[in-house]
């Protein structure tokens, strides 16, 4: 195993050197600066992720960060840098012929930078933006061998105008771009630029609950227009329409519930494109100042991840429950469903075909205790379940987690 010595010391500064009275942001005139530090010890009965020859073992998560933020009157700036390092016991490197190879163990890096300003008369303006270097979670992968980590980078920006045209009317225009461009070659197919506007309308109904009216475009470009052996084209548009209702009745409850239609149409003559119902959800209810539960779902079309498709739907929700029963600790239940049904029959890498449909199950249990207010412990469990008509794609993981936070 692999651990960098100035992170073992970096953390054991942060757990051993700082007081309950230290506990506050650094200050340098307005500008607050905290500094935190996640440090996580798994245990995986299956890092592969494969049905067949499992394999397990332990490993180190450290999440170092920064994060920078400047007031001034309504208005707000951030600037976040964090680091996930991850470092493997037995299957972080392997040594074959004299050359060393990396199998697991990996550093990701995130920067965002973020501006919210808000004018007289109702009018707000956002802009965010998510600069990444990561991997995907070897049960997202398809391509990927056990000895090879699919990484990416991808960038998301975010901006946006809303104006408040009266007490009840409020009106929103927003603009996304995502870029994603793998490392692997086999990946290649996935590396794109997506585009997209969307225009928002909001009208209270009573005072603290409002219908919405959602219109959306996307435009959806591949450096790599060939999806394997088919050299058929992936560039395509997206139209969506939602309607829903948000509210915000009381303390106890909040959510918003938006059903609609969504479009993808692609440039390619021959290839089918998509065209069904959507939704989003997202429901979160207080039973009592220490129970809550928050409910999730949603449907839509997904960029394939699979050289023989054009496109999955991914169907699913999770639900998560919160309960407090004592003051400084929190224990939180949780479960999540999420069915992918592939458009057209693939091909798997052991040479089965079949129109891929697969069911994700995820159940666990957190736990954190924060012995004050810059450090907190943490233990969760997570098994995960799936189960495809191509059953190479078939696996369960089960993980554990032992995790120490500190902040300022």
């Amino acid at each position: 195993m692999r651990f960098p010595l100035l992170i073992a010391l970096a953390f054991g500064l942060v757990v051993t050197g700082f007081s309950v009275r230290d506990a506050h942001a650094i200050r340098l005139g307005p500008l607050q600066v905290h500094p935190y530090i996640d440090f996580s010890v798994y245990h995986d009965d299956n890092v592969f992720v494969t049905d067949k020859n499992r394999v397990n073992d332990r490993y180190f998560l450290v999440q170092p960060g920064f994060l920078f933020q400047l007031q001034q009157r309504d208005n707000q700036f951030e600037l976040e840098y964090k680091a996930d390092i991850y470092r493997y016991v037995h299957t972080g490197t392997m040594t074959v012929g004299g050359q060393t190879s990396v199998v697991n163990d990996v550093e990701d890096h995130f920067l965002r930078g973020a501006v919210y300003l808000n004018f007289p008369a109702g009018l707000s303006v956002k802009l965010d933006d998510l600069a990444t270097r990561g991997h995907e979670a070897r049960g997202s992968q398809n391509f990927a061998t056990s000895g090879t980590l699919n990484q990416y980078w991808s960038n998301s920006l975010g901006a946006g105008v809303s104006y408040k045209l009266s007490d009840r009317f409020n009106v929103a225009v927003d603009y996304s771009n995502y870029y994603m461009n793998y490392k692997l070659s086999a990946n290649d197919f996935r590396d794109r630029v997506e585009n997209g506007v969307s225009g928002q309308v909001y009208y209270k109904v009573m005072p603290k609950t409002s219908v919405v009216l959602q219109g959306i475009y996307k435009n959806i470009y591949h450096f790599n227009n060939e999806a394997g052996a088919t050299a058929q084209t992936l560039n395509s548009n997206e139209y969506w329409v939602m309607a829903g209702v948000t509210w915000d009745i009381t303390a106890k409850s909040t959510g918003t519930v938006k059903v609609g239609y969504e479009w993808k149409e692609f440039e390619y003559p021959g290839r089918e494109g998509f065209a069904k119902p959507i939704y989003q959800v997202a429901l979160e209810h207080h039973f009592t100042p220490k129970t809550s539960i928050t409910v999730t779902g949603a449907r839509m079309a997904s960029e394939t991840d699979a050289t023989d498709a054009a496109y999955y739907t991914t169907t699913g929700g999770s639900i998560m429950m919160t309960f407090k029963p004592i003051g400084k600790l929190t224990i939180k239940p949780y479960a999540s469903l999420t069915n992918s049904a592939y458009s057209n029959v693939t091909k798997s890498s052991d040479g089965d075909a079949n129109r891929r449909n697969d069911n994700m199950w995820a159940w666990g249990l957190d736990a954190s205790y924060d012995m004050n207010k810059w450090l907190a412990v943490g233990l969760g469990y997570t098994h995960t379940t799936r189960t495809s008509t191509l059953p190479v794609y078939d696996y369960t993981d089960n993980s554990m987690m032992l995790r120490v936070k500190a902040l300022l």
